[in-house]
């Protein structure tokens, strides 16, 4: 009862009280393998990483055969940097269960923050098995595997996840319009005007139209497994998203000419993951970025940490502007003030394949264990080549991340 007890309270995001929930259900049952494997995972989303591992080490001793026990530990491995010890973990979870959907998931994920891309695609798949990740769609239509009949044909693409996601991956609508054809996206509302500017050859579509009709129906982020594609054939070719040139006019006359204009993103949501969410760095970080001369700081950030603007160092100025992409269209206005500075600096999120995919000058701060799309070590992206990654030496240590761009604005501003 106190493990379910546990469960639950994570399920509701409350990671200290599942623990000390975990932590009485094993002083009343010290060999109950699945309330230690409970536990590390609590452990692992409150960021006590160490301890984390120990507990999944505890329980997989207790329980050699448990699948779960041993894509648990795989997971916290990853957030160590350890990929070939994580697909250890999580080989072995699939000999012991073969259709294991997270296991392969989990897989994925190494694999393609490895480079693997050819075996991580194919993991990949296994996302649509987890109903939380395929939100239980239906299609009445075939599932599009294959470019061979593709010509003449009406496919329905539909977003996955996140706006960076489809961010990333809108650079294959093109690819599959150039086969001949017809595309119906159904895609975040929000989203819309944003992609409409340039490319006229999509028709924007909901999944709850009656009349909609077409021959093939793919997930977003399955088209990079139908295209085969690898880190030599990456379509990179940007820019494949444009500003709306009247918002650029206006936002180049609003910001007035002046100073090296950097603009600046420091937080995502901070619902994106349950607990410890690495990939926001703090505000004061750029601290002696915005001293340096001549620079100008604009905040791009918008909901959560937009608040961390009003707690500035002394002598620290960002320029802030309140109807920034105020209306119900995401992401409008930010495209076109980054049309008009001269770098873009963030962290790891939409804002940062908003600026790869217009193919404007981009930093990115990227913590200790980077999302598999940034891959392991490299400072570029083979997918956005105008960005430029720096990356933490030690986790959850932005020190030494912004001491290299500062570094690294200065020689630029020489």
């Amino acid at each position: 009862a106190w493990d379910n007890r546990g469960s639950l309270l994570s399920d509701a995001g409350r990671f200290d009280d599942a623990l000390a929930s975990y932590d009485r259900a094993i002083a009343i049952k010290p060999d109950h393998a699945d309330a230690w494997s409970n536990r590390g995972t609590a452990l692992q989303y409150l960021y006590r990483l160490e301890e984390a591992l120990a507990s999944h080490d505890t329980a997989i001793a207790l329980k050699p055969d448990s699948p779960e026990g041993h894509c648990n530990r795989g997971s916290v491995l990853n957030c160590f940097n350890r990929p070939a010890d994580a697909l250890l973990s999580f080989n072995r979870a699939i000999a012991l269960k073969p259709d294991f959907a997270q296991a392969y998931f989990n897989r994925a994920i190494t694999e393609l923050s490895t480079g693997d891309l050819e075996s991580g695609w194919r993991d990949f798949e296994w996302r649509r098995k987890i109903a939380e990740m395929s939100g239980n769609r239906v299609f009445p239509r075939p599932l599009l595997t294959s470019l061979a009949d593709i010509q003449g044909k009406t496919i329905l693409i539909h977003y996955e996840h996140g706006f960076g996601d489809t961010l990333q991956f809108y650079r294959y609508l093109e690819l599959i319009h150039q086969r001949g054809a017809r595309l119906l996206f159904h895609v975040q509302k929000k989203l819309q005007r944003l992609l409409t500017p340039r490319d006229d050859f999509i028709t924007f579509v909901e999944l709850d139209d009656p009349s909609l009709s077409y021959d093939y129906h793919v997930p977003m982020m399955s088209l990079p497994l139908i295209f085969g594609t690898t880190l030599a054939t990456i379509p990179a070719k940007v820019p494949y998203l444009a500003a709306d040139e009247t918002l650029v006019e206006k936002w180049r006359a609003r910001l007035g000419g002046g100073g090296f204009e950097i603009g600046i993103c420091w937080s995502g949501s901070l619902t994106h993951i349950k607990g410890h969410n690495g990939r926001i760095f703090p505000l004061s970080s750029l601290e002696k970025l915005a001293r340096l001369p001549g620079v100008r700081l604009v905040s791009l950030q918008k909901g959560d940490g937009e608040s961390d603007l009003k707690a500035l160092s002394p002598g620290m100025t960002v320029e802030s502007f309140d109807d920034l992409d105020a209306g119900p269209d995401a992401f409008v206005d930010t495209a076109a003030v980054m049309k008009c500075v001269d770098l873009v600096i963030t962290n790891d999120t939409s804002v940062s394949h908003l600026a790869g995919a217009l193919g404007v000058r981009g930093w990115v701060a990227l913590q200790f264990a980077a999302d598999w799309r940034w891959l392991r070590t490299r400072a570029d992206s083979p997918w956005y080549p105008t960005l430029r990654l720096f990356r933490q030496k030690i986790d959850d240590d932005w020190s030494h991340v912004f001491q290299d761009m500062e570094i690294s604005l200065s020689r630029l501003l020489s």
